[in-house]
């Protein structure tokens, strides 16, 4: 899907939903019914379809990128295109499933506090039933516990009393959602950190370091593959790079890439190369960083003014 397909997907799903459901899915995965009633949902259902609206439908920066293509962009949501997936992935289709299906048990408070939830599902629904889910982690701060602090208060008719009771917030984002079969990420940060992506950014990473090695156009990659292994945004853009560079998509040759490399003022002077001359030499953090802008196509010159730009955001057309 292109950026508008999703823009007019989400406008279409937003202008069918004519309620929302909410589930929570608990620190065994268990997913559990609210309980809520749907008609006491209207204004949720109003204000989250709004935030739909306000961020990505009516906003003329949004785009939908690869997730493979994070650059942390604003206004966007990410379309997953890894093979490995977070459980939690399963866990949200499950819930769709058996909301579709009606048999999922409903929350018991009595058995359970509300800090026993680790995630919110949000679904939206017609007449025909579930159109889409959306994955809200549960932070700390999303919790407010009544037994926690030295006086929790709330009004109550025209007085201020003590809270006694746990207090859930739920809001407007979410991590990601359904739509149909498509993913598409929200908040790539705790995708990575709260569903533990990191460690299939890491593995993903990885393996396209060994590819790199076998095309022999670095003397050396131990820098290298030591960033890939402790940096986790130097492994996605490693991985978004190498899965997406035109330069290796065009069949550029290591020759071709090492003159072009030495003939542009910005590259010469970031990049060092073997002995030899016909590699690369990344045995430091600036090189490898430069390695990969490289290799990413990042340094443009305009046919207009024929000045050279570093452009690292930036869409095909």
């Amino acid at each position: 899907m292109n950026s508008q397909e999703v823009k007019d997907a989400l406008k279409q799903l937003v202008d069918r939903s004519t309620g929302i459901r909410v589930y929570f899915v608990d620190e065994e995965g268990e997913i559990k019914d609210s309980g809520l009633d749907s008609s006491g949902l209207n204004d949720c259902k109003k204000e989250f379809c709004a935030s739909l609206e306000q961020k990505y439908i009516d906003n003329e920066g949004f785009t939908a990128p690869l997730l493979s293509d994070h650059d942390e962009r604003k206004h966007a949501l990410y379309q997953f295109d890894f093979d490995d997936q977070p459980s939690e992935f399963s866990v949200l289709a499950e819930a769709m499933e058996l909301a579709k299906e009606g048999e999922l048990d409903t929350f018991q408070v009595a058995d359970n506090k509300l800090s026993s939830i680790k995630a919110i599902i949000l679904m939206l629904e017609d007449a025909n039933g579930v159109l889409a889910g959306f994955y809200q982690h549960v932070y700390s701060v999303s919790l407010l516990n009544a037994d926690r602090g030295m006086l929790n208060l709330t009004a109550h008719e025209t007085r201020i009393i003590k809270l006694d009771q746990d207090v859930l917030k739920i809001g407007p984002n979410f991590v990601f959602m359904q739509l149909g079969e498509n993913i598409l990420i929200e908040n790539v940060k705790a995708l990575e950190s709260q569903l533990n992506f990191k460690k299939i950014i890491h593995e993903k990473a990885s393996r396209c370091t060994e590819q790199l090695q076998e095309m022999g156009l670095v003397d050396g990659l131990e820098k290298f593959a030591g960033k890939v292994a402790e940096e986790t945004g130097f492994a996605r853009k490693f991985v978004k790079v190498f899965n997406e560079s035109a330069v290796i998509e065009a069949g550029v040759t290591n020759e071709q890439l090492i003159e072009y490399a030495k003939s542009k003022d910005y590259y010469s002077g970031a990049l060092a190369y073997s002995e030899d001359g016909d590699k690369f030499k990344l045995d430091n953090a600036k090189k490898c960083r430069a390695f990969l802008e490289l290799l990413d196509d990042d340094l443009l010159t305009s046919s207009l003014t024929g000045r050279d730009y570093i452009a690292r955001n930036k869409d095909r057309i």
